[in-house]
C-alpha cells in the first residue's frame, strides 16, 4: 500500500482524479484513527495477506471475521479499543475496558478463533507488535503510579517488564529488537532495546522519530538537535540520522535540515529508495537584504563626511560642500533605516535560504538551490529528481532609498508587504523538472501548459517515466489529458499524449505506469468507457462506468456502471473488478456503499451489499474466483 499515494501527494489538492487512489488509503487512516496507539503503521498498516478475513463496523462496535468459519463474527471490540491482527489473521490481541469510564483496560489475546483469554490487567490503550502475532509490547501500572514497558510473547506464554517510563515504541514486523525514547535530563533520548530488557543509549536530545520499513530492512531515522532546557522547544533544525536494523550508533545523513517539511519526507520514504530534505545554507541567514535592495549600500560605507576645506569656497560658502553635505544628510538616513531594520525580528520568515537535497543511500547531492515553492512529485528509484515550482532568489523590486524617509512602523509594515510580494510570487513559480548525479543537478522547464493549480505529476517506479494528469474545463464539467514524458539520464523528452478528454485518469499499476481512464461513451455525461492503456496496448475494460478506484498491483479497479443506462442516477448499478486481464461482475445491487469496498491486487476483495432499507448489510469477500458470506450485518468495513 506503500505506492497507492504518490509520494508527496499532500502537496496536492484533492479532486476527482485524486480520489482514485483515497477509498484504498481511507482504509488506514480509519484503522490509525480505530486502533490509536504507538508506532502502530508497523504493524495493522500491513493488511492481511491471506485475505481470508477483514474487520468492520457493526452498531459502535468492532468484528474482525474469517471466512470458513461458521461463526462470523469472531471478535467483538469497542471502537475505542487498540488492537492488532497477526498477518495470517490468526492471532489477535486487543484492549478492553475494565471499568465504565473507559480508563483501565484489560489485554486480551485471540488465537485461532478461539475465546479471547486475558492477558493482563491495568494496561494503557495502546499496543505495538510483531507482524507475526508471536510478541506484543504494551505498558502497564504500577502501584507508584508509573508506568512500565512491558513485553508478552505467545510462546508460552511468557512476560516480562522491559523498561520504565518510555515515550514511544518503536517495533519493527519482524520483531526482535526495537527502539524507545524516554526523556532524560529534560530533552527526549532513544534507546535500542532488545526483549530481554537490555537497552543502550544511542543518542540524546533527537525528535521527529520515525520508524520505516520495507521488505527487507528496516530502521529509524530521526533528527538530532541542540539540547534545550525543557526539552520542550520544537527544533527550527537539526542533524539528520538513520539508525539500521541491528546498528548500535547511527549514521549522520546532513547537518542543517529543516524539520518543519521534514515529517512528510519521512512518512513517505522506504529504505533503499530516495531520501528528500531541506537542508539550511549555513552561511546565509535570513534578513531584510534577502527582501529589499540596497544599492547605496557600498558607496554608503565608504562616504566620509564632508570636510569644507577638501572644497573650494568663499567665506565659507561651496555649491559643493553644500551639495555633498546633503548627499551625506541622505546616507544618514538611509544608515539609521537600516538601523532600523536590523532590530525586525525575521527569525520566523525563510526565504530562499534553504537547499533542497536528497540522499541516494551513499551520498547527500543539493538539487535546488533555489528555494522551491512547492515539490509535486519525486523519484523514488533511480537517480533523484523532483517537478518542483521554483523561483530564484530575488528581492521585491523596492530600494533602500525608497523608504529613507519612513518611520520603522512604516518600514516594518513594507517589510511585511515586501514578505507577502515575495511568497506570491513562489506561488507563481515556474515548473521544473530537477535531476541529481555526476557533475551536479540539471533543470528543464516543463511546458507552459502545466501549472500548479491544473496538473498531477508522478514518475514510474522504475523512474524512467514522467506522467502529467491536466485537467481544463470542457462544457459544464472539466476534463483530463494524460501526457508522458521519458527520462534518460539528465534528459527529459517532450511531452507526449497518453489520451486526452478523459471524463476520470489515474496512473495506477505495480509499476505506477499503467494509465487508467474513463472516455465519453453512450451513458451521457455521467457516464463513459473504462480502458486500460498500458505502452501501446489498449484495453476495454467496461462500459457505462461512472467511477473506478485501482490499488498498486493493477490487478483489481473497482468501478460502479449502472444498468440503466438512459438515467443519470440509476437505481440499480453494478459492482465490478478487472482481476488477470478480464472483467468479473461481482454484483447488481440497488446501491453499493463505494466506501466499503477494499480490494487487494488480484487476490481478494471485499464490499457490503446492503440491506434493504437497513443500515451496513452483508460483508462478502470475493478471493481466487468464489465469493463468501464473512458477515450478515456490516456498516464498513475497517481493514482489509
Amino acid at each position: 500500500m506503500h505506492r497507492v499515494v504518490n509520494y508527496f501527494r499532500f502537496f496536492w489538492g484533492r479532486d476527482r482524479a485524486h480520489r482514485v487512489t483515497a477509498v484504498v488509503a481511507l482504509s488506514f487512516l480509519i484503522s490509525g484513527l480505530l486502533l490509536g496507539g504507538i508506532a502502530l503503521a508497523g504493524f495493522l498498516g500491513q493488511r492481511i495477506p491471506d485475505r481470508t478475513g477483514a474487520a468492520f463496523l457493526h452498531q459502535g462496535n468492532v468484528f474482525y471475521a474469517r471466512a470458513g468459519k461458521k461463526k462470523a463474527q469472531v471478535l467483538r471490540l469497542n471502537e475505542s479499543c487498540a488492537s492488532l491482527v497477526s498477518t495470517n489473521g490468526k492471532v489477535v490481541w486487543f484492549t478492553a475496558p475494565a471499568d465504565d469510564n473507559n480508563k483501565i483496560f484489560d489485554l486480551y489475546q485471540i488465537v485461532n478463533g478461539k475465546a479471547p483469554a486475558i492477558r493482563a490487567h491495568d494496561v494503557e490503550n495502546t499496543l505495538v507488535g510483531s507482524a507475526d502475532g508471536d510478541t506484543v509490547l504494551y505498558r502497564q501500572k504500577n502501584s507508584l503510579g508509573g508506568v512500565a514497558l512491558r513485553c508478552r510473547t505467545d510462546r508460552g506464554n511468557t512476560e516480562r517488564k522491559l523498561v520504565e517510563d518510555v515515550a514511544d515504541v518503536f517495533f519493527p514486523a519482524r520483531g526482535g529488537e526495537f527502539w524507545y525514547t524516554k526523556k532524560q535530563y529534560g530533552t527526549m533520548a532513544l534507546f535500542r532495546a532488545d526483549l530481554r530488557g537490555k537497552s543502550t543509549l544511542v543518542d540524546e536530545s533527537v525528535t521527529l522519530v520515525t520508524l520505516r520499513e520495507s521488505e527487507k530492512s528496516a530502521g529509524l531515522l530521526y533528527l538530532h538537535t541542540e539540547k534545550t532546557e525543557d526539552g520542550a522547544a520544537v527544533a527550527v533544525s537539526g542533524k539528520l540520522c538513520l539508525l539500521p536494523r541491528g546498528a548500535e550508533k547511527a549514521t549522520e545523513i546532513a547537518q542543517g535540515v529543516d524539520a518543519k517539511s521534514l515529517p512528510a519526507f519521512l512518512q513517505n520514504y522506504r529504505p533503499g529508495e530516495n531520501l528528500y530534505f531541506f537542508q539550511y545554507a549555513e552561511e546565509e541567514k535570513t534578513t531584510w537584504r534577502s527582501l529589499v535592495a540596497d544599492k547605496n549600500a557600498d558607496a554608503d560605507a565608504k562616504m566620509k563626511k564632508p570636510d569644507i576645506n577638501d572644497f573650494f569656497h568663499v567665506w565659507f560658502l561651496s555649491p559643493g560642500y553644500t551639495a555633498a553635505e546633503k548627499l551625506y544628510a541622505e546616507k544618514q538616513t538611509r544608515d539609521r533605516v537600516r538601523a532600523a531594520l536590523d532590530d525586525l525580528d525575521l527569525s520566523g520568515v525563510s526565504l530562499g535560504k534553504k537547499m533542497l537535497c536528497a540522499w541516494d543511500g551513499k551520498s547527500v547531492m543539493d538539487l535546488v538551490r533555489t528555494l522551491p515553492a512547492d515539490v509535486l512529485a519525486a523519484r523514488r528509484e533511480g537517480a533523484p529528481g523532483v517537478v518542483a515550482a521554483l523561483h530564484e532568489n530575488q528581492t521585491t523590486g523596492k530600494d533602500l532609498a525608497d523608504y529613507a524617509g519612513g518611520a520603522v512602523s512604516e518600514i516594518s509594515s513594507t517589510i511585511a508587504a515586501a514578505i507577502a510580494e515575495l511568497t506570491d510570487a513562489q506561488s507563481r513559480g515556474k515548473l521544473s523538472f530537477v535531476v541529481g548525479g555526476t557533475g551536479g543537478a540539471r533543470m528543464t522547464d516543463l511546458d507552459t501548459a502545466f501549472t500548479r493549480t491544473n496538473t498531477t505529476f508522478s514518475f514510474s517506479l522504475d523512474g524512467t517515466r514522467l506522467f502529467a494528469l491536466t485537467r481544463r474545463k470542457a462544457g459544464e464539467g472539466t476534463r483530463t489529458d494524460v501526457y508522458v514524458q521519458s527520462i534518460q539520464g539528465k534528459t527529459l523528452s517532450p511531452r507526449s499524449a497518453v489520451q486526452t478528454d478523459c471524463i476520470q485518469a489515474a496512473v495506477l499499476g505495480e509499476k505506477q505506469d499503467v494509465v487508467w481512464c474513463i472516455l465519453p461513451g453512450e451513458g451521457g455525461k455521467m457516464l463513459g468507457d473504462l480502458y486500460r492503456l498500458s505502452g501501446d496496448k489498449r484495453t476495454l475494460a467496461a462500459q457505462y462506468v461512472a467511477d473506478f478506484s485501482g490499488d498498486e498491483k493493477d490487478g483489481i479497479v473497482i468501478f460502479h456502471h449502472p444498468l440503466d443506462v438512459g438515467k443519470n442516477m440509476p437505481e440499480q448499478s453494478r459492482l465490478s473488478y478487472w482481476a488477470n486481464g478480464k472483467t468479473h461482475a461481482l454484483e447488481t445491487t440497488d446501491f453499493v456503499l463505494n466506501e466499503s469496498v477494499r480490494a487487494y491486487g488480484n487476490t481478494a476483495v471485499v464490499y457490503l451489499v446492503p440491506h434493504g432499507g437497513e443500515l451496513g448489510g452483508e460483508l462478502r469477500l470475493w478471493r481466487n474466483g468464489k465469493t463468501s458470506i464473512l458477515a450478515i450485518n456490516a456498516e464498513k468495513v475497517l481493514v482489509f
